[in-house]
């Protein structure tokens, strides 16, 4: 076991032990609140840079479109924020490492709701140099398509190109779902229906990169975690999911 997996297996442990705690808290108002703040304080404050910030709110591009509020924004500190008194924080988009929802216990309407949030952050335009993208797509054989969008005969690759410059969105749940992959990936499936019963996206980049509950999670087939096999979402069990999470911050602060 390399040092990276006994860091998250002690994490893991630490999220395992507040569960019973947020339990009883799940009774007050404020249960939610309290869930965000031990994210925060056993995972997040151990492991980021000082360079990084955590705060919660929505995400703008520079075309002025905005996410969902979001419960967790990772951000750089020397980024401004756009905020005004009695307000929702705003970051920039170029701003954000990373973000996330998190639930003390995911059932059907929180699940969706921490999806469509995550969801949202897909619909924001990353701004990515046009002649560096150009490049990268005539290196990756990817043409442009009448509607002016980069393209592969692989839909898998099609896919992964358009998430970058995008950040990570994660979603963890302190409890739901237990170990069951069923009733995980029939959530997800339920989702994908109400998404498209509502005329609304459900590419790759509006799925989180990790869902991570209990001891089963859920990831895209993309960076750090791509596979060869061609499908979009994958799931599976893990003891400890949170270091599929971890992974994703350390690819986005460029440690991997």
């Amino acid at each position: 076991m390399n040092r990276i997996d006994e860091w998250t297996q002690f994490i893991s442990k630490c999220l395992k032990s507040e569960t019973e705690l947020l339990g009883i808290q799940s009774r007050h108002d404020l249960y939610q609140d309290t869930a965000r703040a031990t994210f925060i304080r056993v995972v997040l404050d151990q492991f980021l840079p000082s360079s990084f910030a955590v705060g919660s709110g929505r995400v703008i591009d520079a075309l002025g479109n905005s996410s969902n509020e979001l419960d967790i924004i990772i951000y750089r500190r020397d980024f401004p924020q756009l905020n005004l008194p009695g307000s929702t924080n705003v970051f920039l988009y170029e701003s954000v490492l990373a973000t996330f929802e998190v639930k003390t216990k995911v059932v059907r309407t929180s699940f969706f709701e921490a999806m469509d949030n995550c969801a949202s952050m897909g619909e924001l335009s990353p701004a990515v140099n046009p002649i560096a993208l150009r490049k990268l797509a005539l290196r990756n054989k990817l043409i442009l398509d009448e509607s002016d969008r980069f393209v592969h005969e692989d839909p898998l690759k099609t896919a992964r190109f358009n998430l970058i410059g995008r950040p990570p969105s994660c979603v963890y749940a302190f409890s739901g779902f237990q170990t069951s992959l069923k009733q995980l990936k029939e959530n997800i499936d339920l989702w994908i229906a109400h998404r498209r019963k509502k005329k609304q996206n459900y590419e790759m980049k509006s799925f989180p990169s990790v869902i991570a509950t209990q001891g089963c999670f859920a990831w895209r087939n993309a960076a750090p975690l791509s596979i060869r096999k061609n499908f979009m979402l994958g799931l599976g069990n893990d003891n400890a999911p949170i270091r599929l999470i971890i992974l994703h911050l350390m690819n986005a602060l460029n440690l991997l």
